[in-house]
This record gives structure tokens, C-alpha cells and sequence, in this order.
């Protein structure tokens, strides 16, 4: 059996049919998404499958309690870890490629 509960001073709507599983107020099933801004970094939260096509739902709802200071401060150190790391790659990578074909056009001049 489907329920349905509403709780409207944090304007929010469930309807499980099995467990974590979140609807918007459109009916539709609710992704989970995760949020990549600097305030609430990897932080998961579910919202209205239609937004990116303007629905005036507005169906937001977070999965995780908020995050210390400390906490977002350690992922967001981590996130920028990862970029420099891959920033460092692609550099590292391009160079490599630079004088693989430097060495080629050479091959090819001398052969």
C-alpha cells in the first residue's frame, strides 16, 4: 500500500514505496543529486526531476544534516587536491605529447 504524508512547514512532500525513495510535488520520482557548491560541497539532496526544464515545483530536500565547518573545509580541501592532481596530469600529459611529436616531425625530416 502507497502512502503519502505532506509536512508543510518545511514544504516538503514523500510518498515511499520503499525506502529512500522521494517524490516532488509533480508525483514524479525524485533523483538524488549531489551538490557541488562551495557551502555544501558533495552534500546529497533530492529536487523536482523537471527543474532543469523550468518546473515551477520548486521541490528541494536534503539527504544529509549539514556538514561541520570543519568538515566541508577537509572536502573541499580534498575537491581542490583532485584538481590540482589533474591539472598536474593533463600538463604532464601535454608536454608528452608536445615532444612525441617534436620527435616524430624530427623522424621524419631526417628519414
Amino acid at each position: 500500500m502507497e502512502s503519502r504524508t505532506r509536512i508543510s512547514a518545511s514544504n516538503s512532500s514523500h510518498r515511499s514505496e520503499g525506502e529512500g525513495q522521494s517524490f516532488c510535488f509533480c508525483g514524479l520520482p525524485s533523483p538524488r543529486r549531489i551538490s557541488w557548491t562551495q557551502m555544501n560541497p558533495r552534500r546529497r539532496f533530492y529536487g523536482c526531476a523537471r527543474y532543469k526544464e523550468g518546473s515551477k515545483c520548486k521541490y528541494f530536500k536534503w539527504v544529509d544534516t549539514k556538514f561541520s565547518h570543519r568538515a566541508t573545509y577537509v572536502v573541499l580541501t580534498d575537491i581542490n587536491l583532485h584538481l590540482c592532481s589533474w591539472t598536474i596530469w593533463t600538463m604532464l600529459t601535454q608536454c608528452k605529447l608536445k615532444h612525441l611529436r617534436l620527435n616524430f616531425s624530427r623522424m621524419k625530416f631526417q628519414g
